[in-house]
């Protein structure tokens, strides 16, 4: 149970919805949502699981936070990325 809601958990952090909406938004049931999402979505949901993991082995930080501190990371690196090509 622990990983469906940090897995629901990041799907609402990346995508500001939960799995069930953006997978109706998208016409597919939630069973199938990662087979909707692009290359690019599916990138970005690893990254985000991949240093959540990260953080709750190393620094035993709570799923929840390390979900959230995830996302804010790669947040920045994107804005940081975005600021280099201008």
């Amino acid at each position: 149970m622990a990983y469906v809601n940090a897995s629901q958990r990041v799907t609402l952090v990346v995508f500001g919805r939960k799995a069930k909406k953006l997978a109706e938004d998208l016409g597919v049931h939630p069973d199938d949502l990662r087979n909707a999402l692009t290359p690019d979505e599916l990138i970005l949901l690893q990254e985000v699981e991949d240093t959540a993991v990260r953080l709750i082995d190393i620094q035993d930080i709570h799923p929840d936070d390390a979900i959230q501190q995830s996302a804010e990371r790669l947040l920045i690196q994107v804005q940081n990325r975005a600021l280099k090509l201008k």
